[in-house]
């Protein structure tokens, strides 16, 4: 099962007044290494949201199998120089599993449930089948 976590995060003003030849470096030194480190456990892709809103800055997109890698992954990074130095703020995070209706039982139960093959894109409309019906997780 792949869980994704979106992590939002504010860039203090003393990260924005570094050049970006000094970004680059400090990057390369102390943040990079944290990203190599949980690499072949986790995955990061960062995204810039501050032209669209003023809520944060940026946005992390972390996917990965298993939750105590992204926990070790953010022990890591508060160890950081970065959050150390109060560079960077992680605001908040979110935490979601694709399909989760369908995987999170076969996860558990070993087995597919019968909604399995119902597939949400469907244009079918012939399930009458009221929620009430529906068993719980």
């Amino acid at each position: 099962m792949t869980y994704t976590v979106l992590v939002t995060c504010d860039f203090a003003p003393s990260w924005l007044a570094l050049s970006r030849a000094e970004r680059k470096r400090y990057r390369a030194q102390h943040v990079l290494p944290v990203f190599a480190k949980h690499a072949d456990r986790i995955t990061a892709r960062f995204y810039d949201s501050e032209s669209f809103h003023a809520e944060f800055s940026d946005l992390i997109h972390f996917e990965t199998e298993r939750l105590e890698h992204y926990f070790l992954l953010i022990e890591d990074l508060r160890d950081c120089p970065l959050l150390v130095e109060g560079h960077v703020e992680l605001r908040e995070s979110f935490i979601a599993v694709e399909n989760g209706y369908r995987v999170i039982p076969e996860a558990v139960f070993g087995a597919a449930t019968e909604d399995d093959t119902t597939d949400i894109t469907s244009t079918d409309s012939t399930d009458s089948t009221d929620s009430t019906d529906k068993e719980l997780i």
